[in-house]
């Protein structure tokens, strides 16, 4: 019994230590399916439209992504890969820490046990965060965590 109480405690304090930090509020820009073709997750961080351009042809959302000011907002694209029909991807917070932006996620899966569908879906996420909001200057860190690691992308922020 002892065991399970200190095995609990250990969880409950590392978890904590997961989720500690400021919360950075977000925007969505855009939540759907993509052309994506590829199994693996993609996280790209934008400052500028050309940054877009490596995720856009993914998305078809160029007048939407044309239209933000970058010089106020950066923009973070979370591509799932493709998947079943029934996966989903969903930023849920934006964590400020010392290493960097913590993006949370929700991956959703399909109920257990249930079979899967033929038709498979490439699900994304787009958020626009405002630089001010960021807190940090110069490289920052922008980390996703998914169920293999750690999904990594850098970017210079100017306030």
């Amino acid at each position: 019994m002892k065991h399970h109480v200190l095995l609990l405690v250990l969880m409950m304090v590392l978890t904590g230590c997961i989720f500690q930090g400021d919360k950075i509020p977000f925007e969505t820009v855009a939540k759907a399916e993509s052309s994506y073709e590829g199994k693996e997750p993609l996280l790209f961080v934008a400052t500028s439209y050309e940054d877009t351009l490596d995720f856009v042809q993914y998305t078809g959302l160029k007048d939407e992504l044309k239209n933000i000011e970058y010089h106020q907002y950066i923009v973070v694209c979370v591509l799932l890969g493709v998947k079943p029909e029934g996966y989903d991807i969903e930023i849920k917070e934006l964590i400020r820490k010392k290493e960097g932006i913590v993006l949370l996620t929700t991956f959703r899966e399909p109920e257990f046990g249930k079979p899967l569908p033929d038709k498979n879906v490439s699900p994304f996420h787009i958020i626009r965060i405002r630089i001010s909001e960021i807190g940090i200057e110069g490289e920052v860190s922008f980390l996703l965590e998914d169920t293999r690691g750690f999904l990594h992308a850098k970017v210079v922020v100017e306030t």
